[in-house]
């Protein structure tokens, strides 16, 4: 139930004025956040909003000061296909980026990958994928920071791309994206569900370009980012074992280590399930999770987790013996 929202609001002369929101199938989820640019956003004031649980579903009112300049009003910032582009394009001029177009969504467009490393010949990979889900825009904001991160000019960063191959697909949906799908692929299917059938072909492109451009490497590390009302970690079963044991009860330390206000909150659960951290475990017995963020995260804390968690996983891969 991820019912989200975007429109544009403006005045011939400026006042204020009551939106109302009503979901003929969901309920209220996201605060409202407002924009004069489309590119900064602020949560609309808390004093003037309110959640309606009176009715059958959730419905949200809130006020709006509107003037001649556009307002943008949006669930969760606005990231779309184009951005990622944007995105992509600008981290792609760092020589350690090689961007690759590896399929095409069911409307035709890109699904891009960036394969960040440094050493031709490298065998070990980590693998990461975000924005399944449409609306899930905290976990979209945390997956550029861990991958920024992973291209700064330390020499952690520049030791880790000279061993480890990081194979990454931020935009898995960008029909849905684009569309304002509330958690479907333009097949409406919902793509976190489909890591068995692959009858979506968002889901068999990623899936077939990782097996093929792996091989006989070894996936060490790999994680799906979603957003959730809280943060929390969806990791595997402890009684699984991974070919580097051990590796996640270290990586949530470690966030914990750094971020001592923080809780980390890890949910174990087998890979019965047709979702991603499901399908890299069996499919390459990797340290696999689901990196929740929270909704209404802070967006600074979300940047420090993400980079507290991109150093730990940098670290404790060098240490692992060849």
């Amino acid at each position: 139930n991820s019912a989200w929202f975007g429109f544009k609001a403006w005045s011939e002369t400026p006042r204020s004025v009551w939106m109302r929101l009503e979901y003929e199938d969901g309920d209220h989820r996201y605060i409202p956040k407002l924009s004069h640019d489309g590119t900064n956003w602020s949560p609309v004031d808390p004093g003037s909003f309110r959640v309606d649980t009176t009715g059958d579903r959730r419905a949200a009112e809130f006020r709006l000061d509107i003037s001649p300049d556009t307002l943008w009003v949006s669930g969760q910032e606005r990231m779309t296909s184009r951005w990622y582009t944007d995105w992509t394009n600008l981290l792609g001029g760092h020589p350690d980026v090689e961007l690759s177009e590896i399929g095409t969504s069911t409307y035709g467009k890109q699904i891009r990958l960036m394969d960040i490393g440094s050493a031709d010949d490298a065998n070990e990979f980590v693998l990461i994928i975000s924005r399944q889900h449409p609306p899930e825009v905290t976990g979209a904001l945390a997956v550029v920071a861990f991958l920024e991160r992973l291209l700064q000019e330390d020499d952690l960063a520049r030791a880790f791309r000279a061993r480890y191959r990081t194979l990454a697909v931020p935009l898995m949906n960008p029909d849905g994206v684009d569309d304002g799908h509330w958690r479907h692929n333009a097949g409406g299917v919902d793509l976190n569900r489909d890591w068995q059938a692959f009858k979506q072909p968002e889901t068999r492109t990623v899936s077939q370009y990782f097996v093929q451009t792996v091989g006989d490497g070894t996936v060490r590390f790999a994680a799906d980012f979603h957003s959730t009302q809280r943060d929390v970690f969806y990791t595997t079963s402890r009684s699984l074992e991974t070919n580097t044991p051990g590796l996640i009860d270290q990586w949530l330390g470690d966030i914990a280590d750094a971020l001592p206000d923080y809780e980390v909150r890890d949910d174990p659960s087998g890979v019965d399930s047709p979702v991603s951290k499901a399908w890299f475990y069996k499919q390459f017995r990797a340290t696999a999770l689901t990196y929740e963020v929270g909704d209404e995260q802070d967006r600074e804390r979300i940047r420090a987790v993400s980079r507290a968690g991109a150093e730990s996983m940098m670290r404790r891969l060098l240490a692992v013996p060849r």
